[in-house]
C-alpha cells in the first residue's frame, strides 16, 4: 500500500485523480447523510409534510447515485494509471 501510495503522489495524472476522489468521497458522504436524515424525517411526517419532502428525497437519492458511479469511475481511472507504471 504505502508503495502504491507512493507511486500515485509521483504520477500527475494519478494524483488529479485520487485528488477528485477524496473530494467525491467527502461529498457523498455528506449528501448521504443528508439523505438519510430526511428519510429518518420522512418515516415520521404527516402526509402534507411526507408529500413536500418527496421530491427532495428522490433528487437527492438520485444525486447520490451519480456521486457513487464518480466515485467508482474514479477508482478505475487510478486503477488504470497505476496498471500503466507496472
Amino acid at each position: 500500500n504505502e508503495k502504491l501510495y507512493e507511486d500515485i503522489k509521483k504520477d500527475a495524472k494519478a494524483k488529479g485523480y485520487a485528488s477528485q476522489w477524496a473530494e467525491a468521497l467527502k461529498i457523498y458522504d455528506s449528501q448521504k447523510a443528508r439523505l438519510d436524515s430526511e428519510r429518518e424525517v420522512y418515516s415520521t411526517a404527516d402526509t402534507e409534510k411526507r408529500n413536500s419532502l418527496k421530491p427532495q428525497i428522490l433528487a437527492k437519492e438520485k444525486e447520490v447515485e451519480k456521486l457513487k458511479a464518480s466515485i467508482k469511475n474514479l477508482e478505475k481511472l487510478i486503477r488504470e494509471e497505476e496498471l500503466k507504471k507496472q
